[in-house]
């Protein structure tokens, strides 16, 4: 097949894709086309990793006496409440089987953490340290997961591009991942990009930002 068939023809300029949020943006000559890569799968289990954590970082300050938990009832209370709507939505459309298990178990810690704190009025140094031990490598594989997600769909529409650009397009594209944030180090996008282009950046680069992998924040 020509490639002047393709659905991309070759780009007059330098074709890029940026990423942005949950999708890659494709700019190559006049076309400009935009797909949602992160599913939501990735999000689901995002928003349940953070629930231990917002935990901690609510009680902490009251274990170590820096705040009243009067001061952080308000909150807590509500954090409560939404743990319970949250349990309503852990089901098989946003969790595997084995997901559904550990997103189960995240719920109900932290439902008992808070209940536990909200009936006796304190937090013990014990208890809080027994709860982020126990959520550490749950949210650790709520990560995995997350990441394994956005790669492989990252992936899949990045061989669908390619089908559609000319080779010398293809060893030209640029990728400029876009943040409000500062690079983040072993960024997932970057990573990836890195190992698909295979271009190696210099040694005071984050890893896997190169001439083609570019990260860009607060645009």
């Amino acid at each position: 097949m020509r490639h002047c068939e393709s659905s991309l023809h070759r780009s007059p300029g330098r074709p890029y894709i940026v990423v942005s949020e949950s999708s890659l943006i494709l700019h190559a000559g006049n076309d400009k086309k935009s797909e949602r890569v992160i599913p939501d799968e990735y999000h689901a289990l995002k928003d349940v990793a953070h629930i231990p954590f917002a935990i901690y970082l609510l009680l902490s300050p009251v274990e170590q006496k820096v705040a009243a938990l009067d001061s952080q009832k308000e909150r807590l209370t509500l954090l409560a409440e939404r743990i319970e709507a949250v349990k309503l939505e852990v089901t098989s459309r946003w969790f595997s089987e084995d997901q559904l298990a550990r997103q189960r178990e995240i719920l109900r810690a932290s439902s008992k953490i808070l209940a536990d704190t909200l009936s006796c009025g304190n937090v013990s140094h014990d208890s809080l340290r027994a709860f982020a031990r126990t959520m550490g490598p749950l949210m650790a594989k709520n990560a995995w997961d997350a990441g394994c997600a956005q790669i492989q769909s990252t992936h899949k529409q990045m061989m669908k591009w390619k089908a559609d650009l000319t080779p010398e397009d293809w060893s030209r594209l640029v990728v400029v991942n876009r943040a409000r944030h500062q690079a983040r180090y072993r960024n997932a996008a970057t990573q990836y990009f890195h190992w698909l282009f295979g271009d190696t950046g210099s040694d005071w680069s984050y890893p896997g930002e190169s001439m083609r992998v570019v990260y860009a924040e607060s645009l």
